[in-house]
């Protein structure tokens, strides 16, 4: 890897950073702590010796849970910008360096596939635009879009691209302390989750509100993203139904 156009400044800090490093720190940022070893979904290692606070890496592609093949259907670049900003600033506020997403497929070959909604759709092009629009919007957020593969066949090529990504959206001038907990909704418990509460007992979700005004965004997506069907018998407007069923995760009373 080499640093090119806007990402040549922050990959002459990666190579600095990286350069400083023990081969024991190296295998130590690109190494994760375990499932379920640390507060995030993803955690990376220490390094202690610079002060280097490893990674947190979170779900979910969604955040906001606007679906994505929902969000498809709204044909709009700027709203999918925003999907991805709200998302972005959501991870951020919670202390997250690393958004596990967005999703890029799958297919949809299977019908009863559990992950078809998370994607955009099976069409290239569609998925090709509004995964730029969403990792722009994330990234403009000062968070890290994880989408793709990183080399491993070389240790100090991971490090500086693993690094570069962290100076390129700014997480060495936005970076907050993480004040969530991924497997427990309960304010203190153990701060290594592993490990038991001889090793230090503390706050471990604080609870921040960062939803902002991203409701708003939600139901603009949402309204936008109706498909409306054929009245070719003129069935629509409904005159008089005895009865409507409404059927779904989101059915329930237009929330105040």
């Amino acid at each position: 890897m080499s640093g090119e156009g806007d990402w040549e400044e922050s990959y002459e800090k990666a190579k600095s950073f990286v350069s400083q490093l023990t081969l024991l720190e190296k295998v130590n940022l690109t190494t994760g702590v375990g499932w379920a070893g640390e507060r995030c979904i993803g955690n990376t290692g220490f390094i202690p010796r610079l002060g280097f606070v490893g990674f947190c890496t979170e779900d979910s592609p969604l955040g906001v849970r606007s679906t994505g093949i929902n969000v498809a259907s709204i044909w709009s670049t700027d709203l999918m910008y925003a999907r991805g900003n709200a998302m972005g600033y959501e991870h951020r506020g919670k202390g997250i360096d690393v958004q596990l997403g967005p999703v890029s497929g799958p297919l949809g070959r299977v019908l009863e596939g559990g992950r078809n909604w998370e994607g955009f759709g099976p069409d290239p092009v569609l998925t090709g635009v509004y995964m730029k629009e969403t990792i722009i919007g994330i990234q403009d957020a000062g968070v890290i879009a994880f989408n793709g593969t990183i080399p491993e066949w070389c240790l100090d090529d991971t490090a500086i691209r693993i690094i570069a990504a962290f100076y390129k959206v700014g997480r060495d001038k936005t970076r907050v302390p993480i004040n969530f907990s991924a497997w427990t909704l309960d304010t203190t418990g153990a701060l290594h989750n592993q490990v038991s509460v001889d090793y230090g007992v503390g706050v471990i979700n604080e609870h921040v509100n960062v939803q902002g005004d991203h409701a708003n965004v939600i139901r603009e997506i949402g309204q936008r993203s109706i498909v409306l069907l054929q009245n070719n018998k003129k069935e629509l407007p409904l005159s008089n139904p005895k009865s409507i069923a409404i059927i779904g995760e989101d059915a329930h009373p237009n929330p105040a």
